[in-house]
C-alpha cells in the first residue's frame, strides 16, 4: 500500500530538485522565472490548499509586484528566485494600491531557501500588511504539505510527477554555443540520407528482359532519388510497414494486398495510421476489390520522378518490382533503410 510518506517524499524530492536548479541559475545571474514555472507553482498551491490562484501575468505582460492571485480568499503571491531583503522590499514597493484592495494577504514564495532573517522597509510592510511569516521558501512549502489530506496529497504527487520533467527542461542552462542539454531534436527521428548505386546493373537487367528499354543509368538514378526523397519524409516504422506490404503482395499488376490478409499477418497497433501516412504521400490507396466478395484491397505504387503530375518513367513501378524480385533483394533494406546500393 502506498503511504503518505511515499507521496510526501516524492514531492519533497522533486520540488527540492527544482529549487536546487533555480539556485544554480541564480548563482550565474539567471534570475528570471518564466510563465511555465509560475503556472507550475500556481497548480501546486491550488491543489495543496484548494485555492483558485490565477496567473496575474497572463492578461498583461507583467504584473509589477504580484504573480498569482485568488480574489475569493484575498491572497496573492510573488514567485521569485531572489531571496534578499532588497528583493522583498522591491516587491512590496511595486504592489499597486488597487491590488492591496483585492488581496489582504501577500506572500512571497522563494524558489530555493530563504535567508535566516530579513530587514524590511517599515513603511512598505505596513502598507502591504506584510511580515516575515509571509516569506515562504520551498522548504516551508513542503512543511505545510505534510498535513494536507491524503487524497489531495496523492493528486499533488501525480501532478508534480507529470510536470517536473518539463519544468526542469525549462530551467536548463545553455552551453557557450547556445545549445541546451535537452532539445526536441533528441526525441525526433533523424531524416535519413538515401544510398543509391550507379544503376548500371539495373539498366543491364531491364535491357535483358525488354529490348525497348531506353533509360540510361542517369535517368534511373533520378527516378530513385525522387522515390527515396518521398520515402525519407515518412517515419522509419512507416517505411518498414510499406516494405511489408510489398513483401506480402497478392498481385503485381496492379500491386495490391488484401486488407483482410494484412490484418491477420500483422498485429501492429496502428495499421490505419500507417496507411493514412502512406496514402498522404501517394504510395497506397485503399479501395474495394473488383470482385465484391474479395473485400477491400490496398493498392500500392512505386513513384519515380514526375513532371506536371505525370510520371516521366511510364513503367518505373513494375520495372522496379521486377528487378527487386528477380535479384531477391530485401524490401526492408531498400524501402525501410533507403539503401539502393544494389541498383
Amino acid at each position: 500500500m502506498i503511504t503518505r510518506g511515499h507521496f510526501v517524499g516524492q514531492i519533497i524530492d522533486e520540488l527540492g530538485d527544482i529549487a536546487s536548479q533555480v539556485e544554480t541559475r541564480s548563482s550565474l545571474g539567471l534570475t528570471d522565472l518564466n510563465l511555465h514555472l509560475e503556472n507550475f507553482f500556481r497548480e501546486v498551491l491550488n491543489i495543496a490548499f484548494v485555492w483558485n490562484l490565477v496567473n496575474l501575468n497572463a492578461n498583461r505582460s507583467n504584473n509589477p509586484g504580484l504573480d498569482l492571485g485568488d480574489e475569493a480568499i484575498k491572497t496573492a503571491f510573488k514567485i521569485t528566485s531572489i531571496k534578499t531583503s532588497a528583493k522583498i522590499n522591491e516587491t512590496l514597493e511595486k504592489i499597486a494600491d488597487e491590488d492591496l484592495k483585492r488581496y489582504e494577504t501577500i506572500r512571497v514564495l522563494i524558489i530555493g531557501r530563504k535567508q535566516g532573517s530579513y530587514t524590511l522597509d517599515p513603511s512598505q510592510y505596513e502598507r502591504c500588511r506584510f511580515n516575515e511569516f509571509g516569506i515562504w521558501d520551498i522548504f516551508e512549502l513542503c512543511k505545510q504539505l505534510m498535513d494536507i489530506p491524503l487524497d489531495r496529497l496523492q493528486k499533488l504527487a501525480d501532478y508534480v510527477r507529470l510536470e517536473v520533467a518539463r519544468v526542469k527542461i525549462e530551467l536548463e542552462i545553455p552551453t557557450s554555443d547556445g545549445k541546451f542539454p535537452t532539445s526536441i531534436g533528441d526525441y525526433v527521428e533523424k531524416i535519413p540520407r538515401p544510398r543509391i548505386g550507379t544503376c548500371e546493373s539495373y539498366c543491364k537487367f531491364q535491357q535483358s528482359v525488354a529490348n525497348d528499354f531506353q533509360q540510361s543509368p542517369e535517368d534511373v538514378k533520378r527516378d530513385l532519388i525522387a522515390f527515396s526523397n518521398r520515402l525519407a519524409k515518412l517515419p522509419r516504422i512507416t517505411r518498414e510497414f510499406f516494405a511489408l506490404l510489398l513483401e506480402r503482395l497478392d498481385g503485381v499488376d496492379p500491386l495490391f494486398i488484401r486488407n483482410d490478409k494484412l490484418r491477420r499477418i500483422c498485429s501492429w497497433s496502428d495499421i490505419d495510421g500507417e496507411l493514412r501516412l502512406l496514402e498522404a504521400e501517394g504510395f497506397v490507396s485503399v479501395q474495394e476489390a473488383e470482385h465484391s466478395h474479395e473485400g477491400v484491397e490496398i493498392r500500392m505504387r512505386i513513384k519515380g520522378q514526375f513532371r506536371h503530375g505525370t510520371g516521366v518513367s511510364e513503367h518505373f513501378c513494375l520495372e522496379f518490382m521486377d528487378y527487386v524480385l528477380e535479384k531477391n533483394l530485401s524490401f526492408q533494406r531498400i524501402v525501410g533503410n533507403l539503401d539502393f546500393g544494389d541498383f
